[in-house]
């Protein structure tokens, strides 16, 4: 589950209940990833969301930079 709040962007092991969506845990902030790039992207005000998202990167210090 990808969730991006601003530019505060995570992905989430689980998907809280409530619209929109908020960020479960455990979660890995992401970094480098155009959101526009993201196809079927939903979005709610600022929120962003995704279910069933695939990312390649490196995970450093529970970061992930995507490629």
């Amino acid at each position: 589950f990808l969730h991006a709040d601003g530019d505060a962007v995570r992905l989430c092991a689980a998907v809280l209940e409530s619209y929109p969506p908020q960020c479960g845990e455990p979660s890995l902030r992401v970094e480098g990833l155009e959101l526009s790039s993201v196809d079927g992207l939903e979005r709610e005000g600022r929120i962003a969301w995704r279910e069933g998202v695939t990312l390649a990167g490196t995970i450093d210090d529970g970061v992930l930079t995507a490629d």
